[in-house]
């Protein structure tokens, strides 16, 4: 993942520049708007913002005009002091029919300490058709509905989302908590923090100890490190994780994962699924699958534990030894057993109900 930092060096950052949340002794705040600006836009129009110490509203209306606004709030010992705080905000914002740009950020400056703090406000009024590239760090995001391409950078902070339809969808966040409504196709990068997304289409998802949770989903291609993935419900799941937890309340269709000190739980494999392929070490794999549904059965476990509905299940093979087990079997009817699920185990437990 790209541009990340640790947390001891972004608390410090933040604490150099914002004072951190101490109480100000005899403190002035002011407030003002450093940029309002609006460009009237076509239909192709790419908008790019970049902000640091603050919120970001971007909000749709009908208008073909993106409309920008910016405020700050500086807090200090003397208003001279408030005033020097605004001073080291460095705003850019300019535009055209086809491309906007804004940019919020704050330089080093002279006086920085523990009695100062600031509060960068972005007010975005946009159509939804915009091409959305978006990155803020050190505060919290709000945007509403985009059907263009989206790409979203969040560092330190929170995002909330209503919808991202578009083609092409890239969102990666860090040490943050991530809301999303509707998100189409998408690339998902989450470090260290918490993703939330109730409808998805196609998605590919890189986490690093962070948990992710989906409703309803389509596809995904997993790459796992640390936490845990859940979904409601989707048709496609395939990757790799490891030190994680998966758990699928209703899968559609198949399964691709390799797995090592984790568990994966499917509660409920429906009648029809195509194929389960399971590769795992030091981890649990239970599968709760439909009562009426037939299907050929592949275990290999090393040093494990393996349940199956043996009371309907035709047994071809099962061969065993001190520390392995090998079966092959169909389970319901036979003539209508075209489904496969192949579980390759070992230092773990296997239960299929």
């Amino acid at each position: 993942m790209k541009r990340k930092m640790t947390t001891c060096f972004a608390t410090l950052v933040a604490l150099f520049f914002v004072g951190g949340q101490q109480p100000l002794q005899a403190g002035e705040t002011i407030e003002k708007v450093l940029v309002e600006k609006q460009f009237d836009v076509n239909q192709q129009v790419n908008l790019t913002i970049s902000h640091e110490f603050g919120k970001v509203y971007c909000k749709n209306w009908e208008k073909p005009v993106i409309s920008i606004k910016i405020t700050a709030k500086a807090t200090a010992r003397s208003t001279e002091k408030a005033n020097e705080v605004i001073d080291r905000i460095i705003t850019n914002v300019s535009g055209s029919r086809s491309e906007v740009n804004a940019s919020c950020k704050l330089s080093s400056g002279k006086g920085n300490n523990s009695n100062q703090q600031i509060e960068i406000t972005m007010e975005v009024m946009m159509p939804k058709y915009v091409n959305l590239d978006l990155s803020h760090s050190f505060g919290s995001a709000w945007i509403g509905e985009v059907t263009g391409n989206a790409t979203i950078e969040s560092q330190y902070g929170d995002l909330t989302a209503t919808s991202f339809t578009g083609p092409t969808n890239k969102i990666e966040v860090s040490f943050g908590s991530t809301t999303i409504d509707v998100l189409s196709n998408a690339k998902l990068e989450v470090s260290y923090g918490r993703m939330k997304v109730e409808k998805a289409g196609d998605i590919s998802l890189e986490t690093e100890y962070s948990d992710a949770f989906f409703g309803q989903l389509n596809k995904a291609k997993l790459e796992l490190e640390g936490g845990q993935f859940e979904a409601k419900s989707m048709k496609n799941i395939e990757g790799e994780s490891n030190f994680s937890n998966i758990k699928i309340g209703k899968l559609e269709q198949s399964a691709r994962l390799e797995m090592s000190y984790g568990g994966i739980e499917i509660q409920d494999l429906m009648q029809g699924f195509s194929n389960i392929s399971l590769e795992t070490e030091f981890s649990s794999a239970e599968i709760t699958i439909d009562q009426e549904a037939s299907y050929q059965l592949r275990i290999n476990s090393e040093f494990g534990s393996i349940q199956f509905p043996e009371h309907k299940t035709d047994v071809s093979k099962d061969i065993q030894d001190i520390s392995d087990r090998h079966i092959e079997a169909v389970v319901g009817d036979k003539s209508n057993a075209s489904a496969l699920i192949t579980i390759n185990a070992s230092y773990g437990s296997i239960k299929i109900k």
